[in-house]
């Protein structure tokens, strides 16, 4: 259970998530609960992302522009040494699995 008396879904302590479409809705819980779980946080949106704590590194990012995901990718490795869960809440992959495909391939599926 965590101090608010949530069962805990998922041990992400040590973990680093990357999370698109941090800036509302299903981004924004995806964050709180990977924040929950114990995990770092790059929580990225096209907009500023509403989060004020150590664990998060807000990253503002337009998921369609491959240099900028990669700038991302590499923004939350560098702050973080590493990276590690993706959470993709945001609509951009159409389905397509990020570990199945490259960062091209996902920009064409957005269009």
């Amino acid at each position: 259970m965590t101090s608010t008396n949530k069962p805990i879904l998922l041990d992400a302590a040590g973990r680093v998530a990357f999370v698109t479409g941090a800036t509302g809705g299903i981004g924004q819980a995806v964050v709180r609960m990977m924040l929950d779980a114990g995990a770092n946080v790059a929580a990225t949106g096209r907009r500023a992302v509403p989060f004020d704590d150590h664990r998060v590194l807000p990253l503002t990012l337009e998921v369609t522009d491959e240099a900028a995901v990669s700038a991302a990718i590499q923004s939350c490795i560098d702050h973080f040494g590493r990276r590690g869960i993706l959470s993709s809440p945001s609509g951009f992959f159409s389905g397509a699995l990020p570990l199945r495909h490259g960062i091209p391939e996902l920009a064409r599926a957005a269009r």
